[in-house]
């Protein structure tokens, strides 16, 4: 389902700093994290919709 566990915490523990921070300058590295991690997330997402209908 997802390419690495890792990455899927990294994006996990991006989630929670994108809904409490509120500096810009830290906001500005959040956002380079996140264009980072997006193609990791977009990939689970493929891979999730491909297993599900086979269930």
């Amino acid at each position: 389902m997802i390419s690495s566990r890792e990455v899927f915490k990294k994006i996990r523990y991006l989630r929670n700093e994108i809904a409490h921070e509120y500096l810009p300058m830290a906001i500005e590295q959040i956002f380079k994290e996140v264009l980072r991690l997006t193609p990791h997330l977009i990939d689970s997402i493929g891979r999730i919709q491909k297993w599900e209908p086979s269930r």
